[in-house]
C-alpha cells in the first residue's frame, strides 16, 4: 500500500491507530481500498503485537465488506474482532462490534437477532461518555422498530436520540434523526408531514460542511413528491440533490439517486431516458462494489425493458436481479424480479413458466411473512421489550423508580384533563346558556315578539355562537398542533408583508379605541416558514396589544435582526403584568390579572396557540413586562436579511 511503502518497520502504536482511524471515510467512498489498507494495518498490528491495533483493523475489515453488501464475511470479521475485545476488556470497541453486527442483521432482515445486539450495545453505550454513539445506537433501534411497523416505539427511539443529540451533539446529529422521523412518515403514507420534518432537518444542516447531508435530504424530499405524484417537483429534488452530490464525488449516493431520477422518467413513459440513468447507475454500482444498488439497477432495467416490450433483454436483466439478490440475500427485491419475470412469461404466453415464477414469488412472500409476523404480533413485542427492558436496567429499583415517575405523570394528566374539562365547561355554560335563555324566551314570547325585537334576539345568539365557535376553533387549533396533524407548508417568506397585512386587518378595530399602530423595520427580512401559522401567530399579538390597551394609546411594532435572527417586538400601553401573570400567561386557558379595556372577549387560549406555532417554525416567544407600564412580546425567527 502506498502509504505504507517503506515506513512499516518504523511506525509505532499510537502511528498505527492514527493510520487506521485516517481509513475510516474510505470505507464508504472506496471499500475495496478500505479492505486492503485494513489488511496491511492488520498485519502491522501482528508485526508490534498491538492488540487494539488487531481489534481496530478487523472492524475496519467488517465495515469495508458491510459497504461491499458481503455481509457473511463482515460478520465474521467483527466476531474475530468481539473476541479480542472481550479479552481485552474495552467496553467502547464491545459496543461498536454489537452495533454493527446488529447492522449486518438488519441487512439481511433478521430483525430478531438485529434488536438483540443493538441491546446489548446500548446497555454498555450507557455507561459510557460518548452520547453521540449512543444516540446512533437508539436511532438505530428506531429504524428496526419502524420495519417491523411497531411505529409508536419508532418514534420513541428516535425522541430519545434526538434528545442525546440536541444536548450533546451539534445541528448535524439533529437534522440526521429529524430526517429518519421524516422516513418514518413516509413509510406510513404521511408523505406531506414527512416534508415538514425533512425542511426542518434542512435548516439544521450547514451547506459548507455537510454537502452529503443536505443531498440525501433533498433526495428524501423528491421521494416523497413522487409517491405524491407530483414529478415535477420530485425531479427538481433529485437534480438539486445531484448537483450536490457530484460536489462531493460520492458515487453510491450518485448511483442511488441516478436510480431515482430513472425511475421518474418511468413513471412519465420515458422509458428510453429511464434506461439511460439506469445503466450510468450500473456503471457506478459496479465500480465501487456496490451490490445491493446494482442489483436495483438490474431490476429496474428489466422493469423498463418489460414496458417497452423488449422481452428478451427484459428477462435477461431480471435473471441478473434474481442472481444477485439470491447472493447477497435480499429477499424483498428478489420478490419483485420474481413477480415482474412472472408478468413477461405471462405476456409472451409461457403460461407454465409464469405460474412457475409467481408461485416462487409467492413463497419468498409468506417466507418473508412468517419470519416477520412474530415479532410483529402485539404480545410477542410486549413480551420481546419486556426482555430487553430487562437486560438494560440492572436493578429492580430503578424499574421502580421508572414506574413511579410514569404513575405520577398519569396522574398530573389526569388532573390537567379535569382541570381542562373545568375551564371549558366554565367558558362555554355562558354563552351557551344565554342562546338557551333567549331561544326559550323567544318560543315563550313567540305571538308577542315584534320584528325588531326578534332581531335583537338574533343579534344576541349570533353574539353568543360566536364565542362559542372562537373558543372551540383555538381548541381544534391547538391540538392540531400538539398531535402532530397541523398541516405545514414551509416556503420563503417576507416579514414586512405578512406584519403589515395583519395591521391592515386590525387597523378598523384599533381606530375604534383612536389606537395608533407604529410599525419600523431596519429592512425586510427573507424566513423559511409556514405563512399560515406566521399569520395567525401576530394576528393573536397585535389583537392582544389592540384589546389591552386604553384608548388614545400606542402599538409599537419593531422588527430587528441579530446574529442569525429576525426579532419583531409588539410593544403595548397596556397595564402590564404581574410576576404571576408572567408564569402562567402561555398556558391554557391562563387567567390573567389585566382585561381588554374594551369589553372584548378573552379565552385564555390565542397565546398557548402563539407559543405552540412558533415553536412549529423553530422559533421562541417571550414577554417582558412591569406592572403598570404596559408589555412587550417578542418573537424570534432564524431568517436573513434581504
Amino acid at each position: 500500500m502506498e502509504v505504507l511503502a517503506g515506513n512499516i518497520s518504523y511506525m509505532n502504536n499510537n502511528e498505527v491507530s492514527n493510520l487506521i482511524d485516517s481509513y475510516k471515510d474510505l470505507t464508504k467512498s472506496n471499500p475495496r481500498k478500505a479492505l486492503v489498507s485494513a489488511q496491511d494495518t492488520y498485519d502491522l498490528a501482528n508485526k508490534n503485537d498491538f492488540d487494539e491495533g488487531r481489534i481496530k483493523s478487523l472492524m475496519l475489515m467488517g465495515e469495508s465488506l458491510y459497504a461491499l453488501s458481503e455481509y457473511d464475511l463482515a460478520m465474521q470479521k467483527f466476531y474475530e474482532a468481539l473476541s479480542p475485545a472481550l479479552a481485552f476488556q474495552n467496553k467502547k470497541y464491545e459496543a461498536e462490534i454489537y452495533h454493527w453486527i446488529g447492522n449486518i442483521n438488519q441487512s439481511l432482515s433478521n430483525y430478531q437477532t438485529c434488536l438483540e445486539f443493538y441491546f446489548k450495545s446500548l446497555n454498555i453505550k450507557k455507561d459510557l461518555p460518548d452520547k453521540l454513539s449512543e444516540a446512533l445506537t437508539l436511532n438505530n433501534i428506531g429504524i428496526v422498530y419502524k420495519l417491523l411497523n411497531n411505529y409508536p416505539k419508532a418514534l420513541e427511539y428516535y425522541l430519545r436520540s434526538l434528545g442525546l443529540k440536541e444536548e450533546f451533539g451539534d445541528r448535524k446529529t439533529v437534522a440526521n434523526t429529524l430526517n429518519n422521523i421524516g422516513l418514518m412518515y413516509s413509510t406510513l403514507g404521511e408523505n406531506k408531514k414527512s416534508n415538514e420534518y425533512l425542511f426542518k432537518s434542512l435548516k439544521f444542516i450547514d451547506r459548507d460542511n455537510s454537502l452529503t447531508d443536505e443531498a440525501n435530504v433533498l433526495n428524501n424530499i423528491g421521494m416523497n413528491y413522487k409517491e405524491l405524484g407530483n414529478y415535477g417537483k420530485a425531479l427538481d429534488y433529485f437534480n438539486e440533490s445531484m448537483n450536490l452530490i457530484k460536489m462531493t464525488h460520492k458515487k453510491d449516493d450518485e448511483a442511488n439517486v441516478l436510480n431515482n431520477i430513472g425511475t421518474i422518467f418511468s413513471f412519465l413513459k420515458k422509458e428510453d431516458k429511464a434506461i439511460e440513468k439506469f445503466l450510468e447507475c450500473l456503471e457506478i454500482t459496479k465500480s465501487i462494489g456496490d451490490r445491493k444498488t446494482e442489483a436495483t439497477s438490474y431490476l429496474n432495467l428489466g422493469v423498463s425493458h418489460l414496458n417497452l416490450k423488449n422481452y428478451s433483454v427484459a428477462e435477461a436483466y431480471l435473471q441478473q436481479a434474481i442472481e444477485l439478490t439470491t447472493e447477497i440475500k435480499i429477499k424483498d427485491m428478489k420478490m419483485s424480479a420474481l413477480f415482474h419475470l412472472a408478468e413477461l412469461n405471462e405476456a409472451t404466453s409461457h403460461f407454465e413458466e409464469a405460474l412457475r415464477y409467481y408461485k416462487s414469488f409467492h413463497d419468498l412472500e409468506r417466507e418473508l411473512f412468517n419470519t416477520d409476523s412474530h415479532l410483529k404480533s402485539k404480545g410477542l413485542i410486549a413480551q420481546y421489550e419486556s426482555e430487553k427492558n430487562r437486560k438494560e436496567y440492572e436493578a429492580a429499583r430503578e424499574k421502580n423508580v421508572e414506574l413511579e415517575q410514569m404513575i405520577q405523570k398519569l396522574d398530573s394528566l389526569n388532573e390537567e384533563k379535569d382541570h381542562y374539562i373545568s375551564i371549558i365547561s366554565h367558558d362555554l355554560r355562558d354563552p351557551l346558556s344565554a342562546i338557551y335563555g333567549i331561544t326559550d324566551l323567544i318560543l315563550a314570547e313567540k305571538d308577542t315578539t315584534d320584528k325588531e325585537e326578534l332581531l335583537e334576539y338574533v343579534a344576541s345568539i349570533n353574539q353568543s355562537a360566536t364565542k362559542v365557535l372562537k373558543i372551540l376553533k383555538l381548541l381544534l387549533r391547538i391540538n392540531e398542533v400538539e398531535s402532530g396533524k397541523l398541516e405545514v407548508h414551509p416556503e420563503q417568506l417576507n416579514i414586512v408583508p405578512i406584519i403589515s397585512s395583519v395591521i391592515e386587518d386590525y387597523k378598523m378595530r384599533a381606530e375604534d379605541k383612536n389606537i395608533k399602530i407604529h410599525f419600523n423595520s431596519e429592512n425586510d427580512f427573507s424566513l423559511m416558514g409556514d405563512r399560515n401559522s406566521l399569520n395567525s401567530v401576530f394576528s393573536n399579538l397585535i389583537s392582544n396589544a389592540i384589546k389591552y390597551s386604553p384608548r388614545d394609546k400606542n402599538v409599537y411594532i419593531i422588527n430587528t435582526f441579530k446574529e442569525g435572527y429576525i426579532l419583531t417586538e409588539i410593544k403595548d400601553e397596556g397595564p402590564g403584568l404581574t410576576m404571576k401573570d408572567k408564569e402562567k400567561i402561555f398556558e391554557k386557558f391562563a387567567k390573567l390579572s389585566a382585561r381588554p379595556t374594551g369589553g372584548e372577549e378573552s379565552t385564555g387560549l390565542g397565546l398557548s396557540l402563539v407559543k405552540k406555532l412558533v415553536n412549529v417554525n423553530n422559533g421562541k416567544v417571550w414577554v417582558e413586562s412591569e406592572h403598570g407600564k404596559g408589555a412587550s412580546f417578542f418573537v424570534k425567527l432564524p431568517g436573513r436579511p434581504l
